[in-house]
């Protein structure tokens, strides 16, 4: 349900706007979230709901988009 309702408003926001910078910023947001992984070793963040959080809200908003 959260893929499709992001996918739906991906898809409004990539017709009104210019496709290079749309999928530029999909991508490098996509890296970042995926670099809080790795981060969260190095911070030492042993909290099971902080890689809930990056894996289920944050990682398909820039899936979506990218």
């Amino acid at each position: 349900m959260h893929n499709a309702c992001v996918d739906v408003a991906s898809g409004h926001i990539a017709e009104r706007t210019n496709l290079r910078y749309f999928l530029a910023v999909g991508m490098c947001a996509s890296g970042v979230f995926t670099a809080l992984f790795g981060l969260g070793r190095y911070w030492h963040i042993h909290s099971l709901s902080f890689y809930i959080g990056v894996q289920v809200l944050l990682l398909p908003l820039c899936h979506g988009v990218s």
